[in-house]
């Protein structure tokens, strides 16, 4: 799990050919590949799923790889849609929700990363999904954008996503 979250290929590629278990979990479901995905490592997701790690396996929340790329806020957002584009081309499945019915779209418009949404939204996502609340990715969206008014950035950020979601 480490070295996947790390990028630490030869590692992994160590690991793999010693028998290591790709899709094993600790204590709280999270295995390499969700690791390697919250922390925008693509060579270390293409790796592990390249050895037979299980795309859409879940952690104790529900939560699989695809959504914990889409759910990055900061740093390496452009690249985090990339690898929710690779995760989607390789078959995650672009509607699988958590334990809370939240899907990788309603994360990536919470967090506020237009790419992301974009990527989702061309994948098939249903913008129109609600959660157990009875929120979509749109609410998300518009939640989130109310907390950020400090920040340039984000604001511009957050207005792009917004305007993906209500073109839809």
């Amino acid at each position: 799990m480490q070295a996947g979250g790390l990028g630490e290929i030869a590692k992994l590629r160590r690991l793999v050919a010693m028998g290591e278990d790709v899709s094993a979990a600790d204590d709280t479901g999270w295995t390499a590949l969700m690791a390697a995905a919250v922390a925008v490592k693509p060579e270390s997701v293409a790796a592990l799923l390249d050895a037979g790690a299980r795309m859409d396996q879940r952690d104790a929340h529900g939560d699989t790889a695809l959504i914990g790329a889409a759910a990055v806020r900061f740093g390496k957002t452009y690249i985090a849609a990339e690898l929710v584009k690779d995760l989607l081309s390789r078959g995650a499945e672009v509607d699988l929700a958590n334990q809370l019915g939240e899907t990788a779209l309603m994360w990536a418009a919470r967090r506020g990363n237009p790419k992301c949404v974009e990527v989702l939204l061309e994948a098939g996502a249903d913008p129109k999904r609600r959660d157990q609340s009875g929120h979509d990715a749109l609410w998300a969206a518009r939640t989130a954008r109310e907390s950020v008014t400090f920040d340039p950035a984000l604001v511009d950020r957050y207005e792009k996503t917004l305007a993906r979601l209500e073109r839809k």
